[in-house]
């Protein structure tokens, strides 16, 4: 039976319970689960009642001793020489030695001594569980059963029960199987680190040296880090193999500010580099700067728009531009073919560095279509503003010249060339070119007078719109 310590089981209210009988309340501490609690913060005294404030109420799980422990250093009646004194008093003083006493036993008891009697023979019929005190080799021997087992400098330990306290180095052979709490001012591994202590810390403040964060403390800190490493650091955690390669997981980016700069470089002068200017509508550049050459290559490719129209397409072959997604000029082996009108705004040149008989260079017109009289090989048209304003403004075609088909027929073939001029509001062919001569739309009229072949005068006034020309040696030499 204990005299100065109360145990009982929580009930998750606050109390009562009752306390050992005491000569102070400071003598009174109270432990739930044996963790003591704070007189006030956890719990109240009132007479000989505990009562656990809120937020603090020990459940039916846990367990509650109320211990008294009577000051054992200070004396409570100090007596005087000729002084009266009461029964109370006499009480008071025997109660503490009295107290004291109790408190010892219940420690004793608490603790379990065991005195062991020496023996020179172990006892002949021991029961599992016999210990006893072997005088010859100074060893405690233990009966499991079927032999004795010596605990050889308590480096063996059987069994603990309780709170046990473990001193000195230790080896242990098999697992040790702990219910409960281990409790221990340092752990030591092979190495030179001591771990002082185990931490619940999820931002690692008090991380140090020599104590070990749980794995909720790890998982928190690194869920809550997550994409405030420098790249140096994400480089190195997820570095596995060793490599140099940065390589990115399917369905992620890599993600750069319109402030930095993707660089090719070796020597800090001559590199490419990816970037785009800042803000939302910034321009995007592909930039080599130094004396390289910046070099699309591929058999194939494309430059698109944002509707996925193909502006510029090229392949083995040549290259094709393209507006709206169709291709409007295309390279070929023996120059361009162009789909569409050709528009310049200056001087069309064409020259040749050709010489003597050399006909270059050549402007072709070449008409695929199939065979008809009457067909247009080509027309060049001339192009010119008006002064009217407004609405009604804008260029006007002025004259053009062209090249019809008159026979088509197979080494028969004949063709004429024509001029046609603006004339008001609609246009009039003035010169048609054809094999067999000229005919003109209008009066001729020559700046000058006309010569015949031999040198004399010739014919100084106008021909009718019905007259016929005779020309020799590219002179208009008679009228008729």
């Amino acid at each position: 039976m204990a005299y100065s310590i109360k145990t009982y089981a929580g009930t998750g209210a606050a109390g009562a319970f009752t306390t050992p009988e005491y000569l102070d309340s400071l003598h009174i501490e109270v432990y739930v689960d044996d963790v003591l609690k704070t007189v006030t913060t956890h719990y109240t005294i009132t007479g000989t009642t505990v009562s656990f404030t809120a937020g603090n109420f020990p459940t039916s799980s846990n367990t509650i001793k109320i211990i008294r422990k009577s000051s054992q250093s200070t004396r409570l009646v100090d007596y005087t020489d000729g002084a009266v004194e009461v029964a109370a008093t006499f009480d008071e003083d025997s109660k503490q030695s009295l107290f004291m006493a109790q408190e010892a036993l219940d420690g004793a008891e608490a603790i379990g001594t065991v005195v062991f009697q020496p023996l020179e023979v172990a006892p002949s019929t021991p029961l599992e569980g016999t210990v006893y005190y072997d005088a010859s080799s100074n060893n405690l021997q233990f009966w499991n059963g079927s032999s004795f087992i010596t605990v050889t400098d308590d480096a063996t330990v059987v069994k603990l029960t309780g709170n046990q306290t473990v001193a000195g180095a230790k080896s242990f052979t098999s697992n040790v199987d702990v219910t409960g709490t281990v409790e221990a001012i340092f752990f030591t591994g092979i190495g030179s680190v001591a771990i002082t202590d185990f931490i619940d810390d999820d931002t690692f403040a008090t991380a140090t040296a020599t104590n070990v964060p749980t794995a909720e403390s790890v998982k928190a800190y690194v869920n809550a880090s997550g994409g405030n490493e420098t790249l140096a650091q994400t480089l190195v955690l997820g570095n596995s193999t060793g490599g140099t390669n940065l390589q990115v997981s399917a369905s992620d980016d890599l993600l750069l500010s319109d402030t930095s700069k993707l660089k090719f470089e070796t020597d800090g002068s001559n590199y490419l580099q990816i970037y785009k200017s800042a803000g939302a509508s910034g321009t995007s550049y592909i930039h080599e700067v130094g004396g390289g050459a910046l070099v699309i290559k591929g058999e194939s490719g494309y430059l698109r728009n944002d509707n996925d129209e193909s502006q510029v397409t090229w392949n083995a072959d040549g290259v094709t531009l393209g507006y709206n997604g169709v291709g409007v000029l295309d390279t070929t082996a023996t120059g361009i073919n162009v789909t569409g009108k050709v528009e310049c705004k200056d001087t069309v040149a064409i020259t040749t560095t050709g010489s003597g008989g050399d006909p270059a260079p050549d402007l072709d017109f070449i008409n695929l279509h199939a065979d008809a009289i009457g067909e247009r090989l080509g027309q060049i048209n001339y192009y010119g503003m008006n002064d009217e304003s407004g609405s009604g403004s804008g260029q006007t075609k002025y004259a053009w010249t062209e090249v019809r088909t008159i026979d088509v027929t197979e080494d028969s073939e004949k063709a004429q060339h024509e001029t046609w001029v603006k004339n008001g509001a609609s246009h009039t062919r003035v010169l048609a070119v054809e094999p067999t001569g000229i005919n003109v739309t209008g009066t001729v009229t020559p700046s000058g007078g006309y010569n015949s072949s031999d040198g004399t005068a010739g014919y100084t006034g106008s021909a009718s719109a019905s007259a016929t020309l005779t020309i020799k040696n590219g002179l208009i030499v008679a009228v008729s």
